[in-house]
């Protein structure tokens, strides 16, 4: 399972929910016979939500799960956390999947270790990787543009990056 966001509230009377999610889910539901899980995150538990619909609204996203058919089933899944079985990332190339890939393991192209992302920051023109280093323990940025990245294997939660010669000594 992989974290990808939370429930914030209800949106109208019809149970659909607003939603801050990292990744766009539009590509998991073209096709209308596919069964597609979120789960949401109570007491510890994750209870799976059969995704029916999904549609961006802005920087958040509008849900609607079955059998979650009226504003007060909505608003009683208000602040609870949204998860995605890891093997929907995997298998959608059309998923952008950089954001859920905090607290993932980064390697270089030669399978070294190079430290665990602890962020990404997305307020400059390329993405930043925030990467606290294995060998000792600072925090270094490092650019994931698409031509840099190699693989992102979420189900060891290993990024493999090819690094920019003498990045890793700023």
């Amino acid at each position: 399972m992989t974290y990808i966001g939370d429930i914030c509230k209800a949106h109208g009377l019809s149970g659909e929910l607003t939603a801050d999610l990292e990744v766009d889910l539009s590509p998991l539901i073209e096709d209308e016979e596919d069964l597609v899980f979120l789960f949401l995150e109570r007491d510890g538990l994750k209870i799976p939500y059969r995704l029916i619909n999904y549609r961006s609204k802005g920087k958040l996203c509008l849900l609607k799960l079955e059998d979650i058919n009226n504003e007060n089933s909505a608003n009683a899944l208000s602040g609870l956390k949204v998860y995605l079985e890891t093997d929907y990332l995997a298998e959608s190339e059309d998923i952008d999947t950089l954001s859920v890939c905090v607290g993932y393991t980064l390697h270089d192209e030669n399978n070294h270790t190079i430290g665990v992302i602890e962020g990404i920051d997305e307020s400059t023109v390329n993405c930043l990787l925030q990467v606290s280093r294995v060998d000792n323990k600072s925090i270094v940025l490092i650019p994931a543009v698409d031509e840099l990245i190699v693989d992102i294997d979420h189900k060891n939660k290993i990024v493999v990056l090819t690094i920019p010669e003498g990045i890793l000594d700023l």
